[in-house]
């Protein structure tokens, strides 16, 4: 197993390391011409955001003039995150800096390894593991573009990964260390404390103390500092900082440290904004946003596809909510995984419906949940090829149909093959709702 684990981490960190480099080399930061500036030389369809040199290199450089976030400069996420690419900033710039993600990221792929031959064998825990090695959806997103996607996903992994082992406490110091990378780990925080409770119930309150202790050690000090600026960027804006016509404002007065694009005024030098990007100058950086990005399809526009997209998702959700129920007595490892790959897709759905159009991206810790619910071979070849299909979709709510169509197969499919083998073995008895085998360690 240890081999398995160290070649699965090589393939994951060489094939990021050299995507890496051609980005530095080639990528979104060397660009003149706006269409490659945004796109990249990729099909105009992908989604390549300027995030990491846009929002994080600039959030960093603040930081190294000795600037706090939220007070000083607008950040959206909380701060673990920021904090753990600053020693990688200081020690080799922004480049530098994007190791803790694409690092991340490769040993995303061993772990999903161990959780999927946990849950089932070892031949699917390796392809399994090797496909997330390989993905071009997660090579794309994490490997290329260094998004924040990472390493919270990797967090919540190693969550799932130690309450499926039996180690509840560790998984409760993992889970707090993945919401203080990325607050939407917070809708996967009912699933976890129900299954403590039902597996771990002496450990239930100490998880949940440790849990909140970690979140509020880290806070406190913002929230004392900027307490409304601290909650409304963490809240995505939702909870706004100001009242309706307040011209406060936490971006700071030197246009060069300006590092949030989330307040309304941007203090540009030279601006321009068309009908897909606007493009903010502040001197020695320039901001690109896309506006629009153009769909792949040819047999629906984007617009009607995901005008009809939501309401697609709420029949889906449904039946996933159906057959979840179905599966409350025999809440196992693979209910636990796709449960959270639910909540995660419904985050992505409020995400789109309350604040922004979908960014892809927010997709990669669903797509690792249902990368690691595969039972068999067919279940694992849909994990595989759903999110690269997603690619060629066009932008926006229609990436939510893809994640829970996928989930509704799985959940389907195993009910399904169940059913069959408990009437192979018992014929005059009737089946009742699937149990998964689950491997318990010692």
């Amino acid at each position: 197993m240890r081999k398995t684990i160290l070649w699965l981490f090589a393939i994951a960190l060489v094939s990021r390391a050299i995507i890496a480099l051609l980005q530095i080399t080639y990528g979104i930061d060397n660009q003149v011409n706006l269409d490659w500036y945004l796109y990249g030389a990729f099909n105009p369809g992908f989604e390549l955001y300027h995030d990491f040199y846009g929002y994080y290199v600039v959030q960093l450089a603040n930081l190294s003039k000795g600037l706090i976030p939220y007070k000083d400069f607008g950040y959206s996420y909380p701060p673990l995150f920021l904090y753990l690419l600053y020693p990688f900033f200081k020690l080799g710039g922004q480049h530098l800096a994007s190791i803790p993600i694409w690092l991340a990221d490769a040993v995303t792929a061993p772990v999903i390894y161990l959780i999927v031959k946990h849950i089932v064998s070892e031949k699917i825990a390796i392809f399994a593991g090797l496909s997330y090695a390989i993905s071009p959806f997660f090579l794309l997103y994490e490997g290329y573009l260094w998004y924040s996607s990472q390493p919270m996903t990797l967090f919540l992994l190693f969550a799932l990964y130690f309450l499926l082992v039996k180690r509840p406490m560790i998984a409760s110091i993992m889970i707090g260390v993945a919401i203080l990378l990325k607050q939407e780990v917070i809708f996967i925080l009912p699933i976890f404390f129900v299954w403590t409770a039902i597996y771990y119930r002496k450990d239930l309150l100490r998880g949940m103390s440790v849990i909140g202790a970690m979140v509020a050690s880290v806070s406190i000090p913002f929230l004392l500092l900027a307490p409304r600026l601290y909650i409304s960027d963490l809240s995505y804006g939702l909870y706004p900082a100001y009242p309706s016509g307040s011209s406060a404002t936490n971006a700071t007065s030197d246009p060069s440290t300006t590092a949030s694009l989330a307040t309304t005024s941007l203090s540009c030098q030279t601006f321009s904004d068309t009908w897909r990007s606007l493009v903010c100058n502040f001197g020695t950086f320039t901001y690109t946003d896309i506006k629009h990005t153009p769909g792949l399809s040819v047999l629906f526009s984007p617009a009607f596809l995901n005008s009809i997209s939501l309401w697609l998702g709420i029949p889906l959700v449904c039946i996933i909510c159906y057959y979840l129920f179905i599966f409350r007595h025999n809440f196992n490892g693979s209910i636990l995984i796709i449960s959270s790959a639910t909540a995660m897709t419904i985050f992505v759905a409020i995400f789109d419906v309350e604040i922004h159009s979908i960014y892809r991206y927010y997709l990669v810790p669903v797509y690792a949940l249902i990368l690691i619910s595969s039972y068999d071979r067919n279940s694992l070849l849909l994990a595989v090829f759903t999110p690269i299909v997603s690619l060629f979709l066009p932008s926006g709510s229609i990436q939510l149909i893809p994640p829970l169509a996928c989930i509704i197969w799985i959940l389907i499919a195993s009910y399904n093959k169940e059913i069959a083998r408990e009437k192979s073995e018992s014929p005059n008895v009737l089946a009742g709702p699937p149990v998964f085998e689950m491997k318990v360690s010692s």
